[in-house]
């Protein structure tokens, strides 16, 4: 699903994740990331490089501080499921394959 263009208004505080369309994020994110263990909304249109997250809400956040596209950080948390129905997949191991290449992954 496309995101449209996110309208500026005042105080809004943006933060940049190095994952973008190149890397499949268009196909593992359900309209929302965790930062600061808090939900946050993707500012659309992801980029080929990169995405924009609206961290309005989380005057904490950093530079460095991670970011969860899909899984938990604290007690907030973006279940595979979510993303699965957020795209309409048919099974879970689509959104497993979505990441590409560029993408790390390791393996426990």
């Amino acid at each position: 699903r496309d995101l449209a263009p996110v309208p500026l208004r005042d105080n809004l505080r943006v933060g940049v994740i190095p994952i973008g369309l190149r890397d499949g994020m268009a196909s593992v994110a359900c309209g929302s990331v965790l930062a600061s263990g808090r939900r946050v909304p993707i500012l659309g249109p992801i980029s080929l490089e990169h995405t924009r997250v609206d961290l309005t809400g989380v005057p904490e956040a950093r530079t460095g501080d991670e970011v969860v596209i899909v899984g938990q950080q604290g007690a907030t948390v973006i279940r595979p499921e979510e993303v699965i129905a957020h795209h309409r997949l048919a099974v879970k191991p689509e959104l497993a394959m979505a990441p590409w290449g560029s993408v790390q992954r390791v393996y426990l």
